[in-house]
This record gives C-alpha cells, sequence and structure tokens, in this order.
C-alpha cells in the first residue's frame, strides 16, 4: 500500500478509534489501523541497525506500542501527513529503544542479589555512623 493511501485510509480509522465506546470496539479498530500501517513499522525497522540481543520481534513489539502512543498524540494538520509523522516517530523511538538496550550487561541472580547485599550494607553503615565505608 502506498504512502498516499495510507494517508487518505488512516484518518476515518483514526476518528472511529478514538471516538469507540467500547474496548472491543478499540481493539477491532486499533487492530485495523495496525494491519493499515504495517508497512510503516516494517519499512522503519528494515533502516535500523541492530544486534543481538535484540531481536526484530522485539523492534516490531517496540513499534506496536510506539503505534498505540502515536495515535494518542497525532493530532491532523495540514502540514504533516500521517505517514511522515509516523515514519520519524517510530525510527526515533526505536533508535532510542535499540541505544537503551543494545549494551546492556546480563548480571546473573546470584549477581544481583550480592549487589543488593552490598547496597543494603553501604545504606546501613551510612545511616548508623554518617560516613560512607572506606
Amino acid at each position: 500500500m502506498s504512502k498516499r493511501n495510507i494517508n487518505i485510509e488512516i484518518h476515518p480509522l483514526l476518528s472511529a478509534y478514538r471516538n469507540a465506546d467500547t474496548k472491543k470496539e478499540k481493539d477491532k479498530l486499533f487492530n485495523e489501523i495496525l494491519k493499515l500501517c504495517e508497512p510503516i513499522i516494517q519499512a522503519s525497522i528494515s533502516k535500523l541497525k541492530y544486534k543481538p540481543p535484540i531481536t526484530r520481534e522485539e523492534l516490531e513489539s517496540e513499534a506496536y506500542y510506539t503505534l498505540f502512543v502515536l495515535l494518542k498524540n497525532y493530532k491532523r494538520n495540514n502540514n504533516v501527513k500521517f505517514t511522515n509523522y509516523a515514519m520519524t516517530y517510530l525510527e526515533y523511538s526505536l533508535i532510542y529503544y535499540i541505544k537503551k538496550n543494545q549494551n546492556l550487561l546480563k548480571v546473573s541472580k546470584a549477581q544481583f542479589d550480592k549487589n543488593t547485599k552490598i547496597k543494603k550494607f553501604i545504606d546501613e553503615y551510612e545511616n548508623k555512623t554518617g560516613t560512607l565505608p572506606s
């Protein structure tokens, strides 16, 4: 589907989505919007460079969430077409997600517990003596 077609079809769906009374109706309309925006999501993801531990499925999931937020924030404006707004919003959101998660250090449960005990000890020592342990 072309960007022009998406821009034409999205506005009635957005209006219906925003005015929907029931959760079931909102879910149905959101799924229709997702189908319509799928090419935008896939195009945004394909422009990005990412490596493990991030997967395409994670990026798709983040894009769906971002689309949900985007639908709440988007206001029809003559200067900004929905597809341009959506692609820009999605790309920046996904880049932020990648930067935030790409270099995460995985910590084992045992190490996490040990770090928690150390932090607790430091806090208790500081409260008791007013100084940090050396």
